[in-house]
């Protein structure tokens, strides 16, 4: 398995709050809603999403493409708007090192004495996800992330609200909890690539001001180009608003290839 896969699963897995989000808000009374649709529900999660300054977190990846399974050590930051920082371990060294930033990606290979450097369109090509700062640093958070925000089927499943549309060409299918709205899944698809991501969160645990933050993430990735792919990402460590050293050089010795 190619160590870019590593990185960029690792930033669609769970890392990846922000430069559109509003101020962050307490979270409203748990359970229920008080308008059962399409529209109350997208209010009521809208008045719940996360929103940080800053983010920081460690976290353990393990990476499995049905031929091979990576296990790593990450720690990830990021500031609001600016940019995504990750570094990846294994054994207690570096193996990479990435930084997204509004229009660019760029990655470090130390294992390999290389860097890859794209344009963040890049993300959207390869994996055919929406890749843009803002929805990377939300699905950091946790928060939905929605490729349209109108015409979309609300069903009430007792346990849950599912949430269903088209947007961005993909179909999009979100499962909420309906006793506390957290998020439970997000499911997009392309048809016509014949490409499917989806997306878990759980182990949700009390973070700041008795508001939850989900620890594991889970990621499945489905396409002609990659095959299957599962990530699993467990938080650790996480803290809020609270200013890091973030270092991102390219050594002159290594070589730049393409990530393509």
């Amino acid at each position: 398995m190619q160590h870019r896969h590593i990185v960029f699963f690792l930033l669609l897995s769970a890392v990846i709050s922000a430069s559109s989000c509003g101020a962050s808000r307490k979270a409203g009374r748990t359970g229920g809603l008080s308008e059962k649709s399409s529209e109350g529900l997208l209010k009521a999660l809208a008045a719940r999403k996360w929103d940080a300054e800053w983010f920081d977190a460690k976290a353990k990846l393990d990476v499995d493409d049905g031929r091979q399974s990576v296990k790593a050590n990450a720690v990830i930051r990021m500031k609001k708007g600016e940019f995504v920082w990750v570094s990846i371990k294994k054994f207690g060294f570096e193996a990479a090192r990435a930084l997204i930033r509004k229009d660019s990606v760029f990655v470090v290979n130390r294992l390999n004495n290389e860097y890859y450097a794209e344009p963040i369109s890049f993300l959207t090509k390869e994996y055919n996800i929406p890749a843009d700062l803002s929805t990377l640093q939300n699905l950091l958070f946790g928060n939905p992330v929605f490729l349209s925000t109108a015409g979309f089927l609300f069903e009430d499943k007792v346990t849950h609200y599912e949430l269903s549309g088209k947007g961005g060409g993909m179909d999009s299918r979100y499962r909420i909890n309906s006793a506390d709205l957290t998020l439970q899944h997000i499911g997009f698809e392309d048809k016509e690539e014949q490409r499917t991501i989806q997306c878990g969160f759980g182990e949700y645990a009390p973070l700041v001001e008795n508001r939850n933050f989900s620890y594991l993430r889970s990621i499945e990735m489905n396409s002609p180009a990659t095959g299957r792919v599962s990530v699993g990402l467990q938080f650790s460590d996480v803290v809020l608003n609270v200013p890091k050293d973030v270092k991102f050089e390219i050594p002159d010795k290594y070589t730049r290839v393409s990530a393509k």
